[in-house]
């Protein structure tokens, strides 16, 4: 910060010693002044004696009030305003602070979010599957129950069919005989060839 350093105040005599060193330059100047047709420096000339001192209070006047009232004033304004830069640069720098953790906490329920969901597609995923594998066992046993009583049943209807087809094949064999030869036959003989025949069916 621009810092405006007021010089001590210079003591009487010093004042005094500057006064008559202008006014001896003065006087030094006068004749040669004089003799150039510049009467205003003119030593003699009682105005001068009088404006030298005006010069020199109000020198004096200027000097003290810049001092005392002026400067001080810069002085405040300036501090002022390095203290103000100074907070909003304190403010600036925390706001940032917050920013960058905010952004962290983002980027980490961020990642944190990637994660679960991830997760969770993963365990739904395994879900869809363990589901389908069930469900295709599920099926291939219900096939397989359907399948073993469709078995079953035509085995059944198998053995029915064998069962009956003895008497079915003597009655049908003496009927077509008894039609061919014209008389009785007997079917003691023929309901034995055709157990014979069913029995080898069943094998």
């Amino acid at each position: 910060m621009l810092r405006i350093k007021v010089m001590p105040l210079p003591s009487i005599r010093r004042i005094a010693g500057l006064s008559f060193g202008i006014l001896f330059l003065f006087a030094a100047a006068t004749p040669s002044a004089y003799a150039s047709g510049m009467p205003q420096l003119d030593i003699k000339n009682p105005l001068v004696w009088g404006q030298a001192i005006w010069v020199c209070i109000v020198f004096l006047a200027l000097y003290l009030t810049l001092k005392y009232a002026a400067l001080p004033k810069i002085e405040t304004v300036l501090e002022h305003r390095k203290t103000t830069i100074k907070n909003n640069l304190e403010k600036a720098q925390n706001a940032k602070s917050q920013a960058d953790a905010s952004w962290s906490e983002v980027a980490k329920a961020r990642s944190e979010a990637q994660a679960e969901a991830a997760k969770n597609v993963n365990q739904v995923m395994d879900q869809a599957r363990k589901a389908q594998e069930q469900q295709k066992q599920d099926l291939h046993s219900r096939f397989n129950s359907e399948l073993n009583l469709a078995e079953q049943r035509i085995q059944k209807a198998r053995n029915k069919s064998l069962t009956s087809l003895p008497e079915v094949a003597t009655e049908t064999t003496a009927a077509l005989l008894e039609n061919l030869l014209g008389e009785k036959v007997d079917n003691s003989h023929l309901a034995e060839r055709a157990r014979i025949l069913a029995q080898s069916y069943q094998a």
